[in-house]
């Protein structure tokens, strides 16, 4: 009687008792875990920002934006339901020639191109803030709040928050950080002066006649570190850099053992808990020590 049995994407026959391994309940706990400490830390550190933030976008640049969130998303929400339907167990796929198998490609391809979207996206979003910043048109923007910012917010002094109105009369809101000794500094002596009082003041700013949703103010240029953008590299480099390091440890392993460790199944949600650590560490930082971006 034949005892091998074979992998799920060749020919190559395993042994019974190494056919399986299981994938452990408290791996899918830790990862939901963290989801969910990334997703109301960052809500609660973060939100209004990211609100704030949309508001510069349209409709079609915010589903680019999350494109790869949502893949990432569709293949957690796959690895949850296989697990909780039984499928508790992956097969141990023997490697032949280093090959890794189809599925497992076709999974981080699909997780690439979405990352790649994101920042195709975050490209483009940084030049139409340059191509904005060029074709300005001024406005004035009613500050209705001037906030002193904590120590800890060091380098940023002060958050500014406003409504200007556009050429065509639409009240849109506005906010800014920014810090004593560079965008304050650049202001005009008396302007500098009445901001320091912290009472409610007109701004002179600049929008963009084509997106009036985008607000700067001419003296601190257009490149403005606080920006989305910024943040969606951040989250990109830590997706890069973990899925390096994962990527080298299962060379290694494949190298070593000669078939797929059992967190291979884990490729699927790398991403999305790089992304919810991203939010979990900036979230847990705005709100128990620099009180920056949200009151």
């Amino acid at each position: 009687m034949d005892t091998n049995q074979y992998d799920s994407d060749g020919a190559t026959p395993v042994s019974r008792s190494l056919a399986e391994q299981p994938i452990p309940g408290s791996v899918l706990v830790a990862v939901t875990m963290l989801l969910g400490i990334g997703v109301v830390q960052g809500w609660l550190g973060v939100g209004c920002y990211l609100i704030s933030e949309h508001r510069r976008l349209n409709a079609f640049e915010m589903a680019f934006l999350w494109a790869g969130d949502a893949l990432s998303l569709f293949w957690y929400l796959n690895f949850c339901i296989r697990w909780l339907m039984g499928r508790r167990t992956v097969a141990r796929t023997v490697i032949q020639n280093q090959r890794l198998p189809r599925s497992v490609w076709l999974v981080l391809g699909s997780l690439i191109l979405g990352m790649s979207a994101e920042l195709l996206l975050t490209v483009k979003l940084t030049y139409d803030e340059y191509a904005g910043f060029q074709r300005a048109v001024p406005v004035l923007c009613d500050l209705t709040q001037i906030v002193r910012l904590p120590e800890n917010a060091d380098p940023w002094t002060y958050r500014l928050t406003g409504t200007y109105r556009d050429q065509a009369g639409r009240q849109h809101i506005a906010t800014f950080l920014i810090r004593e000794a560079d965008e304050v500094s650049k202001l005009p002596r008396a302007l500098a002066a009445q901001l320091r009082l912290r009472q409610p003041m007109r701004l002179p700013i600049i929008i963009d006649p084509l997106r009036p949703e985008r607000h700067w103010v001419r003296e601190f240029g257009w490149d403005d570190p606080n920006r989305l953008h910024y943040v969606s590299l951040l989250v990109l480099a830590f997706q890069i850099l973990f899925g390096f390091a994962a990527a080298l440890n299962l060379y290694e392993s494949i190298k070593r053992l000669r078939h797929l460790p059992w967190w291979t199944e884990l490729h699927k949600v790398y991403p999305l808990c790089c992304e919810a650590f991203v939010f979990a560490l900036i979230g847990s930082l705005e709100c128990y020590v620099t009180h920056r971006l949200c009151p």
